[in-house]
């Protein structure tokens, strides 16, 4: 097979850096890595670097995340929806104009959390939070715009890189501590823990499927999928987890939303149905636990 070029916008972050460290796992891809030096949101840039370099397809890893500060500040807000929105309609329609292939992410918080049964890409959403609003609107302009490309919806990221849940327990488990610290941790919203590294992988796989079969029916329009590891979990079972599998010194407190102080409303059950993705993948996306175990591994290999 011949060499398969992507561009990997917003690099630097979490998601960016997993597909940097599991490219090597598929021998065919060539990638190329573009972080903060690169302004999304001027879509005058991004045309330009396409129009001169030849990519089979273009991963956008570039989001605005901070979900508490999106809730709280009129500027952070403006960021959300010029990075998650205003900058992927432009991204979709440079790849609908240009040629080429347009992968992007979406989240779990375009749902409200009322549900009672895992979420599948037919369900409606209705998101309860400006990060929510602004990701939907994303993903609605890219649909709209209908590039050859692919829409994953995931929850819950956790990696070895960057700031996310994971990282946070571990950061504060492994400091030099006399006695067992209680981490009161909140129990009663639902989701899909999902590991970077796996959706990173699932992707990489999903473009050298679609290299092998270019003129499939399937890709040539947006596709509409749910990543997530399999199973469940709340943030403290999550966190639970954790603890037991890196052996810190904590104690898992759990306690209801409404006793965490927070600014932002959140979905209270947010699992992802992930059936068509592992039918495309014709292969079954292994449990959180055992993803977790991975990131665990690879962060006291690197230290």
């Amino acid at each position: 097979m011949s060499t398969i070029n992507l561009l990997v916008l917003g690099a630097h972050g979490q998601l960016g850096q997993a597909f940097n460290a599991v490219a090597g796992e598929f021998v065919a891809i060539t990638l190329h890595c573009v972080g903060r030096e690169l302004d999304i949101t001027q879509p005058g840039l991004v045309s330009a670097l396409l129009a001169k370099n030849q990519y089979d397809a273009v991963i956008n890893c570039a989001a605005f995340t901070d979900v508490n500060a999106a809730e709280q500040k009129v500027a952070s807000a403006q960021d959300a929806y010029a990075l998650n929105h205003l900058a992927v309609a432009s991204l979709a329609q440079t790849l609908k104009l240009q040629g080429g292939f347009l992968v992007h992410f979406s989240t779990d918080y375009v749902f409200d959390g009322n549900a009672h049964k895992p979420y599948t890409e037919h369900d409606t959403p209705h998101p309860i939070n400006v990060y929510g609003q602004s990701k939907l609107k994303g993903e609605q302009a890219m649909l709209k715009s209908n590039p050859p490309g692919l829409v994953i919806r995931t929850s819950w990221l956790f990696s070895p890189f960057g700031k996310n849940f994971v990282t946070y327990l571990l950061n504060v488990g492994q400091q030099e501590q006399t006695h067992t610290q209680t981490l009161n941790i909140v129990s009663d919203q639902m989701g899909s823990p999902t590991s970077a590294l796996d959706l990173a992988r699932a992707v990489l796989q999903l473009l050298t499927q679609r290299a092998q079969t270019p003129h499939n029916q399937a890709w040539l329009t947006t596709q509409l999928l749910h990543f997530a590891n399999a199973g469940q979990a709340s943030w403290a079972q999550l966190a639970s987890a954790l603890v037991q599998q890196a052996q810190l010194n904590c104690t898992i407190l759990p306690i209801l939303t409404r006793q965490y102080d927070s600014p932002v409303k959140r979905p209270a059950y947010s699992v992802l149905n992930t059936q068509a993705l592992q039918t495309l993948l014709n292969t079954p996306i292994r449990s959180w636990q055992d993803a977790l175990q991975e990131t665990l591994n690879w962060k006291s290999n690197a230290e």
